[in-house]
């Protein structure tokens, strides 16, 4: 299991690493675009879209790591009230429902982006591109849920 550990916490600096270089590089471009817009009067074509690219993949690469950590939105109003052992299984039902929900996100996107033949009209880009991140973070959030339920749920019973 510590091995399972230091695998998804590879993946979760390595995917961090990515976001920041590409929030910077979203910052770079949109800086550009806006200096060339009102300062030249010339925005370029291509920014909003590889902006809006860089901005799909950080969201979505992130909501695989946020099931990891367990950031995300949840009510504790009423589960902070249970016994403890009925947290632990509502904790383990919520897990399997975010695995299915990355597994249909992964099964759907990659139908949808098999689909589509199409290109971004400034870029040239696939269309896929946009859908990607969709499918790469439902098999993330899979292997996620996989980590969190095997380290966190069967490793802590273990202790």
């Amino acid at each position: 299991m510590k091995i399972l550990d230091k695998i998804s916490k590879l993946v979760e600096k390595v995917i961090i690493y990515f976001a920041v270089i590409g929030l910077a590089a979203m910052l770079v471009i949109i800086f550009y675009q806006v200096i060339a817009r009102y300062v030249f009067n010339n925005p370029p074509s291509w920014s909003e879209e590889i902006s809006l690219l860089i901005m799909i993949w950080i969201s979505l690469l992130g909501a695989g790591v946020g099931v990891r950590s367990g950031i995300h939105m949840k009510v504790e109003l009423f589960t902070n009230l249970l016994p403890e052992w009925f947290k632990k299984t509502l904790e383990f039902i919520v897990l399997i429902l975010i695995g299915s929900f990355g597994y249909v996100m992964a099964k759907y996107s990659y139908i949808l982006s098999v689909r589509l033949p199409n290109r971004m009209p400034a870029t040239g880009i696939p269309v896929w591109w946009m859908y990607l991140p969709a499918m790469v973070s439902g098999i993330l959030i899979i292997f996620s849920v996989f980590i969190r339920i095997t380290v966190d749920v069967f490793g802590r019973r273990r202790k």
